[in-house]
């Protein structure tokens, strides 16, 4: 948590009692993380956040292949089971810096986590994958943390962290990321990928 690298598990404890509260059946959480998810989950407190304000956490897979209408670069790709079933999917992403040339990573770039081979980004057109899967999904809503932003060092720091103590919510997560780059001091214009979706 102090390095930013995560979203804050008590804004996840939060979103998940705020839905159970607004009469979600069941909230599930999942992740896809770059390390070992089960450890991760641990570490970051996030198994403990979910389960204590009565959500579900799962792991990555299973996985279903599915095209991507209109896409240029990611016409096709296997995708988190549980995103594709879900009733409504929010996206809470961390804001912070990205040391490739994604340049940042907040709510579109947090949506390569539902796809398997994540590789196939890096080695094909990252930016225009990162749009292109996020105009698949397009969650209900996204939920911004800035509590605390990773400034350096990313994605994983440990780096500069700075506490904002701000929390941005929406249903436009273009204009979600266009705010949360220039909270790290950069220009959405320079973000590749944000252009494109937008």
């Amino acid at each position: 948590v102090e390095q930013g690298a995560n979203t804050h598990p008590e804004v996840v404890s939060a979103l998940v009692a705020m839905c159970l509260a607004s009469g979600a059946r069941q909230v599930v959480v999942t992740d896809n993380p770059c390390d070992p998810w089960v450890a991760t989950s641990v570490s970051s407190g996030i198994a403990d956040a979910v389960r204590d304000a009565g959500g579900i956490l799962r792991g990555p897979g299973p996985y279903r292949r599915v095209s991507i209408p209109g896409a240029k670069v990611l016409t096709e790709a296997n995708v988190l089971e549980e995103v594709m079933a879900a009733d409504v999917v929010i996206n809470v992403p961390v804001v912070k810096v990205h040391g490739s040339q994604a340049r940042v990573t907040i709510s579109l770039k947090n949506l390569m986590g539902v796809v398997m081979d994540r590789g196939y980004f890096h080695r094909t057109d990252l930016s225009r994958c990162i749009a292109e899967i996020a105009g698949f999904i397009r969650p209900c809503l996204t939920v911004l943390d800035a509590t605390r932003i990773l400034l350096s060092r990313g994605p994983a720091g440990p780096g500069e962290v700075r506490v904002l103590g701000t929390v941005a919510a929406g249903t436009d997560f273009v204009a979600l990321d266009a705010f949360g780059a220039t909270l790290l001091g950069v220009k959405p214009e320079d973000v590749r990928h944000i252009q494109i979706a937008g």
